[in-house]
């Protein structure tokens, strides 16, 4: 009984604002996670917790990231999105095919919650050959910004679209986040979440300070507290900052909020992009030709569809 209050009380600790401040502003992470292991330990040593049905120990870790209703939301969510996105996922595959060789597919490591490496799908919105080194440059200047002094300034963490070898059409697809819907295969298998910080890359990891792994403390979403809360008007730390306290103050609401609030936040980014390129687009835009093309695709095919089902 006594062992079973103590797990009733870290996980309402867990849930609620952290009070123990850094410089940083959070917790340090090393520090929770001891914290957490030393309540499994003690679980362990003390109670042979047994499922039902398998007759294993119940994984509180595993809990403590996914709980039961948060897995159940990702399953029924990932698996209507596939199927409600499925014309979606069509044209796009369409439009990828017509304006660029190569496949129609990303696949990139990415680190998740704990550490574990896993591959993230996305619509392929670069050339296969691409060079890289212009992100992993872009990233190490954002991170070693972020660990100067409080009062030096920070940039903004702003999408590179200026970046050679972008497909056309690949910066529309990021920009209106299209490119990530394949991710719904990553949260149906387990790998994501809907909702959680965003999936780091194993370069990224590696420059991080000590509180920045406070991060991998969740799961990795789709959207997050992050992305509702600025996005690319906030910088690294402060993203971070979110982060870790997503992780510890995740529940059924807020989820829901984020992912309410998450196509207000698209269209918000899609305004501001256009509204900073707009004199610089004074006069009427002209697609070009593979564009024009890939659209004639996708409107012959649903024309011959349209054939098929007046027969």
């Amino acid at each position: 009984m006594m062992i079973g209050l103590k797990v009733e009380e870290f996980f309402r600790r867990l849930s609620a604002p952290p009070t123990a401040l850094t410089s940083h502003g959070v917790a340090p992470a090393a520090a929770f996670r001891a914290r957490l292991e030393r309540l499994i330990q003690h679980r362990r040593s003390n109670a042979s917790v047994r499922s039902n049905t398998s007759g294993n120990q119940v994984n509180l870790l595993a809990q403590c990231a996914m709980p039961n209703w948060k897995r159940a939301v990702d399953i029924l969510g990932s698996v209507l999105g596939l199927v409600i996105l499925s014309p979606l996922f069509l044209i796009v595959s369409i439009l990828i095919k017509t304006v660029s060789k190569g496949p129609l597919f990303f696949r990139q490591e990415r680190v998740g919650y704990g550490g574990r490496v896993f591959h993230l799908w996305k619509f392929r919105t670069y050339e296969v050959d691409a060079d890289t080194a212009q992100h992993r440059d872009y990233l190490s200047s954002l991170i070693n910004a972020s660990q100067q002094q409080a009062d030096t300034p920070q940039p903004p963490m702003t999408k590179l679209d200026h970046v050679p070898g972008i497909i056309p059409l690949g910066k529309l697809l990021r920009k209106t986040c299209i490119d990530e819907l394949p991710q719904l295969i990553n949260v149906l298998l387990g790998q994501m979440s809907l909702v959680g910080p965003r999936p780091p890359i194993a370069y990224e990891v590696e420059q991080y300070a000590d509180w920045h792994r406070g991060r991998l403390d969740a799961v990795p979403g789709m959207t997050g507290l992050w992305q509702v809360s600025g996005k690319n008007r906030l910088t690294f730390n402060e993203m971070v900052r979110l982060d870790i306290q997503y992780s510890r103050r995740k529940s059924f609401c807020l989820d829901t909020r984020i992912l309410l609030k998450t196509p207000i936040a698209i269209t918000s980014q899609i305004i501001d992009t256009l509204a900073k390129r707009m004199p610089e687009t004074a006069e009427p835009l002209e697609f070009p030709a593979t564009v024009k093309k890939a659209l004639a695709a996708v409107a012959g095919f649903f024309e011959s569809i349209r054939g098929i089902v007046k027969q």
